[in-house]
């Protein structure tokens, strides 16, 4: 069977589609927690900016930035089994 993609989110779905569609809805549903409290994570350790914060879902990591107006910009999810590319957060 072929290994598709969906461009938004990239998530592959080929094989388990509900366990992608669970795994996004709970990505989503951490990051609605973050609305209500953006604090709510930890400063990024690798990174050692107050504003660049993150919570785990599972073993992902979600990587957010808190922006001087108060709003709050998802950067990245990534797996927590590998070495944050620095490069990659602005």
């Amino acid at each position: 069977m072929p290994e598709r993609y969906s461009a938004q989110p990239r998530i592959y779905c080929g094989v388990l589609p509900v366990a992608a569609q669970q795994f996004v809805d709970g990505i989503f549903a951490k990051v609605e927690q973050l609305l209500s409290f953006p604090q709510l994570g930890r400063m990024v350790p690798e990174l050692g900016r107050p504003t660049v914060r993150e919570v785990f879902y599972r073993q992902y990591r979600i990587i957010y930035q808190l922006m001087p107006d108060g709003q709050l910009t998802v950067i990245m999810v990534q797996s927590g089994r590998f070495p944050l590319d620095e490069s990659r957060v602005a």
